[in-house]
């Protein structure tokens, strides 16, 4: 497990696992009791959320010819194809021969890695005791805490291309990173998205990620900037419920860890950023002796970011 089990105390602990875990495998009579009903009348302790990160790269499949050796490990290596440089083009004669230009192919690489879950344990004997099929509980919990290690790695690679706060990119020659002392406006949230747009890349901001403790800045437009207006109406009408404010599509996220609150982050298309593989999705592996029971859940998984200037973050104090 994760994020809920960092919170619980070692006795908690214990009564969760033994609480979620295993009645997967059962066929212990009178196990599947109605699970809707069941789980209506539980008291859950926390939301948890899907990843955020397939919405920014979406994750292809993995062949046997992709791997490529590696000299010093033998692990799941991919080579991604980054688009080759351009000669530019600039005035010439007639009669003048042009200079020439060799092109080379450039490559980075997708570690391919393992993710996998704490094992849990139950006696079946005990598993008797359940009134609520636990397994729809488990299922939905243990998978959503594997896949949220897919966010932690998305968000850990875009930490390395931004830095600090006024750190300058090497590759645009800038910072990627600003920190800006107000609140979100109408006109900072267009500001936030200018180092994009800017040379030598060009790029285009289609994304925007944010927590969801900011998405309520946003409705303070409604009354703040845009009252009597259609946009107001909008808001008011529960416009940013759809994920989209300005025509732009956002997600906003429970992760305040990964994403802290009144920060902006926008990212382009996702042919500029990098990619995503998924060997093996979320898998379940069972074991079983006498009458215990022992499982948990794992992935094959890797993301790589090959433009490193493809994201920008705005930081508002205030």
């Amino acid at each position: 497990m994760v994020a809920v089990m960092e919170k619980m105390s070692r006795d908690e602990y214990r009564a969760f696992s033994e609480s979620v875990t295993e009645k997967w495998m059962t066929n212990v009579p009178d196990m599947d009791k109605s699970a809707a009903a069941d789980m209506d009348s539980m008291t859950r302790k926390m939301v948890r959320e899907g990843s955020f990160a397939d919405t920014f790269l979406t994750p292809k499949d993995v062949s046997p010819d992709d791997n490529v050796l590696q000299v010093h490990h033998d692990q799941l290596v991919i080579l991604i194809p980054f688009e080759p440089d351009s000669p530019g083009a600039s005035q010439g004669y007639l009669d003048a021969p042009s200079d020439g230009f060799y092109a080379y192919g450039r490559y980075y690489p997708l570690v391919i890695r393992e993710f996998t879950t704490q094992t849990v344990e139950k006696s079946l004997v005990e598993l008797e005791s359940y009134k609520y099929d636990i397994r729809m509980l488990l299922g939905d919990n243990m998978v959503k805490d594997l896949i949220a290690t897919k966010d932690q790695m998305l968000m850990g690679a875009v930490g390395n291309i931004l830095g600090a706060a006024g750190d300058v990119n090497q590759y645009v020659g800038r910072p990627l990173h600003v920190q800006q002392n107000s609140a979100i406006t109408f006109s900072s949230w267009k500001d936030s998205q200018k180092p994009l747009y800017d040379e030598p890349f060009n790029l285009e901001p289609t994304r925007c990620l944010m927590s969801r403790m900011t998405v309520p800045e946003f409705e303070k437009m409604a009354v703040e900037e845009f009252r009597g207006t259609k946009m107001a109406e909008d808001l008011y009408n529960g416009s940013l419920n759809s994920g989209e404010f300005n025509n732009m599509p956002f997600v906003a996220t429970t992760k305040q860890s990964l994403v802290p609150p009144n920060n902006l982050f926008f990212f382009p298309d996702e042919k500029f950023m990098g990619q995503a593989r998924m060997h093996t999705p979320p898998t379940m592996h069972v074991q079983r002796e006498k009458s215990m029971i022992r499982f948990s859940y794992w992935m094959l998984y890797g993301l790589s970011l090959g433009h490193l200037a493809c994201a920008t973050r705005t930081n508002f104090v205030y």
